[in-house]
């Protein structure tokens, strides 16, 4: 798996901020741009190799990715002439290296792990779609028709669904795609090389290359195409916790590695904290939470799919050994026994408690 990350656009609608750098080094928070959360998010989730396109700024963007380190490799392909095509044309410079199941995002697109998790851990090819989300004026919508994505643009209305340029390609329908843009950009008519590549992706839907919707409701999934964008954003990822899996030290931890992931702490700490190091009660986890400055329901609801789940709780499941803690954050399960996961470990009864 390959991640192709398109950073080659000029960012003119983010004013001042793009004036000395791409708009992929904007920052959301906390040191934090746009491209580091998208690595940080693409080696939590075991991608090896990316491949970064780039226009202006180029240097500076480069610059930052070698300070960036890490054992990721990265590779990035300059479009010479970003100024004047689109990312078709990008993606075209591209393609010797992309000959691989490909994970394609825009640049400037934010989204929450879960979306990416369930991109990767899907069988098939697939887009982010929202079956709840508004239909946006000026981005991308899907049009679906017998489960199948038959086109994608922005000007696409009837039977549509608000969509994001976050795909995950199976090797057999990237090429297929891949080709269609070859056509386009080899064809010698200069506005093939200044639309979309999903325009070429259109006249091959269903044949040379099968995308599929995958709903992701109300996760967090947006570009950054200006200020106002880059706000909104901000605030959605204001108060939100960055999660690290932590692994159960033994069998009868499971709380102590839960309240260790939402805290940042260590399970070890918060056995300490408790005094134990075996089974912990609800009113044990609720403490711990607390008083680390978490706000916790006291509600137990009672569920049957992660569709019914806020966006952090924490879940008392029961599973074929036992009552099980476990937690789910912003789309993703974080299971201190079975890993990381984008749907439920096998559980008869299941129990959430919300986590603000």
């Amino acid at each position: 798996m390959t991640a192709l990350i398109l950073n080659s656009g000029v960012g003119s609608r983010m004013g001042e901020l793009t004036l000395d750098r791409p708009k992929c080094m904007t920052e959301l928070g906390q040191g934090e741009t746009i491209i580091d959360r998208q690595l940080s998010q693409l080696r939590a989730a075991g991608i090896k190799k990316a491949v970064i396109t780039t226009g202006g700024h180029r240097e500076v963007l480069e610059e930052h990715l070698r300070s960036i380190g890490g054992d990721m490799e990265i590779n990035t392909v300059f479009n010479p002439v970003f100024d004047s095509t689109n990312y078709i044309y990008s993606i075209y410079n591209a393609r010797d290296c992309l000959r691989d199941d490909i994970l394609l995002i825009h640049g400037d697109l934010v989204f929450d792990d879960g979306v990416l998790r369930r991109a990767l851990d899907n069988s098939r090819s697939t887009m982010a779609v929202s079956s709840t989300a508004a239909l946006p004026q000026k981005d991308f919508k899907a049009v679906t028709e017998d489960g199948l994505i038959k086109k994608i643009g922005v000007d696409c209305f009837e039977n549509a669904a608000a969509a994001w340029a976050l795909y995950k390609l199976l090797r057999s329908d990237w090429e297929g795609w891949l080709e269609s843009i070859c056509r386009y950009c080899e064809s010698g008519d200069e506005q093939k090389r200044r639309c979309y590549a999903e325009n070429a992706y259109n006249e091959v839907a269903g044949e040379g290359c099968c995308i599929f919707p995958m709903d992701i409701g109300d996760m967090l999934c947006g570009e950054v195409d200006d200020v106002q964008d880059l706000e909104n954003i901000r605030k959605a990822l204001k108060g939100r916790r960055r999660i690290e899996y932590i692994h159960e030290p033994t069998d009868l931890m499971c709380g102590q590695a839960v309240l260790a992931m939402v805290l940042g702490r260590t399970p070890e700490d918060v056995a300490a904290e408790l005094g134990n190091d075996r089974e912990t009660d609800l009113k044990e986890m609720k403490t711990v939470l607390r008083t680390g400055g978490m706000w916790v329901s006291d509600r137990r609801v009672q569920f049957e799919s992660r569709d019914e789940l806020p966006m952090l709780c924490m879940l008392s499941l029961e599973t074929p050994r036992c009552w099980h803690w476990s937690l789910y954050a912003y789309g993703v399960f974080y299971d201190p026994e079975h890993g990381v996961m984008s749907d439920l470990p096998e559980s008869g009864r299941r129990y959430y408690w919300e986590l603000r």
